[in-house]
């Protein structure tokens, strides 16, 4: 939304407040036998349907076709990459907007809706996509990536090889743990090999990027208490979300880290020549 559809903050904010309650309808009641079946075979237990026609709705309101290409041929623009695990095998797979010297069968094929829904299949959740000539399956990213520093670490290295890169590293407030697909043994199996704590890698790639840390473009923001235990698709618990990220943005230390991040993008955006503001106390 924020880079290929080059909606603002504000507006992704309220696009995921209108879509939340509209996606997150169960398939079938909670006493519904075929919902303890699907879930046994990790079927997905919400309709994909609303969560593809959306997206072509906020295409449309941004002057954008429905089958608009994730593939951006501005090359101003900004880059954008989505993380979704290959259904088949497990392997990961980086679906982007910019063209890679890695081998990228989607690139041409894969359109923004399908991108989407791409890294929104939590299986248990959506069932996966089909994309490509090759009719490919995809699930959710998150699995392998819950926090994909290292990726876009070595993406933003391959374009700007000769830069200095400023990485903020967003996280979600709770742990992963969700399944790739198979039944729900085959998963349980898999899970122990490829789920990996999204803090354990952000702590391991601040210890390998030392110079990074010191000079001030490295920085970790995520809510410490009170998400944990909030799933994916409680879009009722909106207000305590809220109410954790105010709680956790209030923290002293957050907000000397919070400056700390503003003013190295100000500086990065005056090396560049872009013109920025600076943030005032307290906003």
């Amino acid at each position: 939304m924020l880079g290929r559809m080059r909606m603002s903050i504000s507006e992704a904010e309220q696009a995921y407040k209108e879509l939340s309650e509209k996606l997150f309808t169960p398939v079938k009641g909670k006493l519904n036998p075929e919902r303890i079946y699907d879930f046994l075979q990790a079927n997905g237990k919400f309709e994909s349907e609303p969560l593809e026609t959306h997206i072509k709705i906020k295409l449309q309101k941004k002057g954008f076709g429905e089958e608009e290409l994730l593939k951006d041929s501005d090359p101003e623009s900004c880059k954008v990459f989505v993380c979704a695990v290959r259904a088949e095998d497990g392997s990961t797979a980086v679906i982007r907007s910019y063209r890679s010297r890695a081998a990228d069968s989607l690139y041409d094929h894969c359109k923004v809706w399908e991108a989407a829904r791409a890294t929104s299949a939590a299986s248990t959740f959506f069932e996966p996509i089909s994309i490509g000539s090759w009719g490919q399956k995809f699930v959710d990213g998150s699995l392998k990536f819950a926090n994909p520093i290292e990726l876009a670490d070595t993406e933003s290295a391959k374009l700007w090889p000769d830069d200095d890169r400023l990485i903020i590293n967003i996280g979600t407030g709770s742990a992963p743990g969700r399944a790739v697909d198979g039944n729900i043994l085959d998963l349980a199996k898999r899970l122990k090999d490829i789920v990996v704590d999204a803090d354990e890698r952000s702590d391991r790639f601040r210890a390998a990027h030392p110079d990074m840390v010191n000079a001030k473009r490295l920085f970790r923001f995520t809510v410490t208490h009170g998400l944990g235990d909030i799933g994916l698709e409680e879009w009722k618990a909106v207000n305590r979300i809220a109410t954790c990220t105010e709680t956790y943005l209030n923290n002293t230390d957050i907000v000397r880290l919070v400056d700390d991040c503003v003013g190295a993008m100000k500086a990065a955006g005056q090396r560049l020549g872009i013109a920025v503001s600076g943030r005032s106390p307290g906003s």
